[in-house]
């Protein structure tokens, strides 16, 4: 095989290699944890498959590096590892060759409690919260992971009650974790809600621990907003408080619906507004039937956040809502002992009962199956009993989509858990997970027209020097939408870079005042969707032009700018650019790997010429001579002295000179075959190395050199003296 198609194998090999093993791992984020005297992290991991799962947990710190564990969880089973930092607080990053569950608990018991959550599995660069609450008994605290190889620069706002809102900026280095304490980043007694936007993606979590409620909550960000949350499990008397937290942080007021089921099928709602830019909390006791188990809904006419807790003097537990119900979902960890209890609340959105198939998994390897039905409309509650004493995992299997929290009460820690279902995600499957578009915009209606109403051409004088650098023109449009203006702005630039350049000076303020400003792809465009002081809309570019669609309602905006886009679709130029410095760069590839084995090619003759000089290896078949002017000049040699050989001839001939030199060309022929017995044969490389060693070029003779060639003069000529011309020297 030639050495280049060795080289190109090796290259195929290493490349497979690389993506087989990149996909052959999951991840599973959690972006805080607790270490000390008082307070310790659990994380639950549940391998349902039926194959055993290698496991490498990753812990980030907030200021001394990172460590990790390795671990193997067997087929059909489950294992609670406790997590332990050099800090205090910390990140981790759950990585598995197989798809696995992952939730964990968190436990401060020096302040008031702890609670739980479910892993990510994904990054992202949008997170949102809807609990944040500071005072003298409570605080809050973010937990940012950034697991990326760059830094991140995460804005974090807060919304009030009564549309206040304060903002500030964070740095997180990469690979590190940051635990951010709000309590001297808010306004004293007031409660909110929380958005993170990171300029990489990250992984955040937020948790409330409340001294006089005797508890804690908190979990894991939602990376979307929703105008659907569904809550399985609700309960609320004279001894315990229920709290439902809506953050609604977008420009328009939000018309909520909230919806009780009872587990006997009754339901009982009430609908109330939740301002622009603001949290609203509904404490649920005043809305709902005392001492009665409930799920609930919250139904919006604009994207919201929605969480609950849930507080009893003891211990409390909550988190971020379920925005659909699924068919097939899991929990990590669950058990049952003294002090502590564990259910299963169940909540049937459907307008049919489905049968439930739930599977236990314990930590011992063995699996058990209950069944279970789910009426529609209705809470249901399922509990464990006659199960084995140790920890297990579970799965919930059923016909139509439910949604299930497991709660987990353990009395003797102060400490209750909660979480919802997981799906099982695998790699085959096509993961549908909320996406940075839903969270600002929603696509708008088929049946809406935009009208153009003014086209006027503006003069670039109007604007700062940052904008109008290199601008050639700007086009104003003004559309219309059942009675509600939209504009669009078009800045066609002169070059790419100069349009870049304006798109980041608008970003920044220099044509209106930002408040918020997200990075978001729609339809594979790269677009910044964003809210200034009176409007919202999104920016983008197409090359060398900028465009700039506001209006004061986002699905406006969002509907003209995705038209904008049909009618001006980027320029596949950018597309063909790459595609063609990839060939490019193969061709290179190719030519350096044929330069490369023909130097080696050289490298060979190199030796050759270094053990005998002017001379070569015989040309092995089928391949070309190199050396074809030495050929020539031989062959040429041989016909110019023909006729000195038949003078030589018969000189020799003449007395008893003959003989005698035909004794001598016999002696010496028979002295040269002993020498030619060392003469190396070119087969390769290695072995001309060899002979190099063996044989000194002192020891050869210039006979020995042209008995080696292949075509060979006769002995007589070669001592003729003739010059350049080959013409005959004769003596004087």
């Amino acid at each position: 095989m030639k050495k280049s198609a060795v080289l190109f194998l090796i290259l195929v090999i290493v490349i497979t290699a690389a993506c087989a093993s990149a996909e052959d791992t999951y991840t599973y984020y959690l972006a805080g944890g607790l270490s000390g005297f008082d307070s310790w992290t659990s994380v639950g991991i549940l391998n349902p498959g039926a194959e055993s799962a290698d496991v490498e947990i990753r812990l980030f710190n907030e200021r001394n590096g990172s460590d990790k564990r390795i671990l193997s969880i067997e087929a059909h089973s489950m294992k609670i590892i406790n997590l332990s930092s050099s800090d205090t607080s910390f990140g981790a990053a759950v990585l598995a060759n197989k798809a696995l569950i992952v939730d964990y608990s968190v436990v401060d018991s020096s302040y008031s409690g702890g609670f739980g959550s479910s892993t990510s599995p994904k990054v992202d660069v949008n997170w949102y919260f809807s609990e944040g609450y500071n005072s003298g008994s409570a605080k809050t605290y973010l937990y940012i992971l950034n697991p990326s190889s760059r830094p991140a620069n995460v804005t974090v706002t807060l919304y009030y009650e009564g549309s206040d809102k304060k903002t500030f900026s964070v740095g997180v280095p990469a690979r590190r974790h940051l635990s951010v304490d709000l309590k001297g980043r808010t306004l004293p007694e007031k409660t909110f809600g929380i958005k993170v936007f990171s300029s990489e993606p990250i992984v955040a979590s937020a948790a409330t621990f409340d001294k006089k409620m005797g508890g804690a909550s908190g979990g894991i960000g939602s990376t979307g907003l929703s105008k659907k949350w569904y809550f399985a499990d609700g309960f609320a008397d004279a001894q315990s408080t229920s709290f439902l937290y809506i953050t609604n942080p977008s420009l328009g007021s939000a018309k909520v619906k909230i919806t009780a089921f009872y587990t006997d099928g009754s339901m009982r709602n009430f609908l109330d507004v939740v301002p622009s830019g603001s949290r609203k909390t509904f404490m649920l006791n005043n809305y709902v039937e005392s001492g009665r188990d409930f799920s609930f809904m919250v139904e919006s006419d604009t994207n919201v956040v929605a969480g609950y807790a849930y507080f009893d003097g003891q211990l409390g537990f909550g988190g971020i809502g379920a925005e659909t119900g699924l068919t097939d979902q899991y929990f990590a960890c669950s058990s049952l002992s003294d002090g502590v209890e564990s259910y299963l609340a169940i909540f049937n959105p459907s307008q049919k009962e489905t049968g439930i198939e739930i599977t236990l998994y314990y930590e011992d390897g063995s699996v058990e199956t209950r069944d279970f039905l789910a009426p529609s409309l209705m809470r249901s509650t399922f509990e464990f009993i006659n199960v084995k004493s140790m920890p297990f995992g579970i799965r919930v299997k059923n016909t139509e989509p439910v949604v299930v929290s497991r709660v987990l009460l353990d009395k003797k820690s102060s400490c209750g858990f909660s979480c919802m279902g997981l799906r099982f995600i695998m790699f085959e499957e096509e993961v549908v997970l909320p996406d940075v578009v839903d969270a600002l915009a929603v696509n708008p209606e088929s049946d809406e027209d935009y009208v153009l109403m003014k086209e006027e051409h503006v003069a670039a004088a109007r604007f700062s020097q940052s904008i109008r650098g290199d601008l050639s023109s700007v086009v104003k449009f003004t559309y219309d939408l059942s009675g509600n203006d939209i504009v669009a702005w078009r800045f066609n630039y002169d070059d790419v870079k100069s349009a870049s350049d304006s798109l980041t000076s608008v970003l920044s303020g220099d044509l209106f005042k930002m408040l918020e400003v997200t990075p978001v792809d729609i339809d594979g465009v790269a677009m910044h969707y964003f809210v200034s002081e009176k409007s919202t809309g999104y920016a983008w570019l197409n090359d060398d032009v900028l465009f700039i669609v506001v209006a004061e309602d986002k699905d406006d905006a969002l509907g003209l700018s995705l038209r904008l886009m049909i009618s001006s679709p980027p320029d596949k130029k950018n597309n063909l650019s790459t595609i063609l410095l990839i060939i490019g760069a193969l061709i290179f590839l190719i030519v350096f790997i044929r330069w490369l084995s023909r130097h080696l090619s050289d490298d060979d003759d190199s030796v050759w010429a270094e053990m005998i000089p002017d001379a070569k290896p015989k040309t092995k078949k089928g391949e070309v001579k190199k050396n074809k002017k030495r050929t020539k000049k031989l062959k040429k040699t041989k016909k110019s002295n023909k006729s000195l050989v038949t003078d030589k001839q018969s000189q020799d001939s003449q007395g008893g000179l003959k003989k005698e030199s035909q004794k001598g060309l016999k002696s010496q022929k028979e002295s040269q075959k002993q020498v030619l017995k060392h003469v190396p044969k070119p087969v390769s490389i290695e072995r001309r190395k060899k002979s190099i060693t063996e044989v000194p070029r002192e020891e050869l003779t210039a006979q020995d050199i042209l008995d080696n060639l292949e075509d060979i003069p006769d002995y007589e000529d070669v001592f003729r003296h003739v010059n350049r011309d080959h013409e005959e020297i004769k003596p004087r």
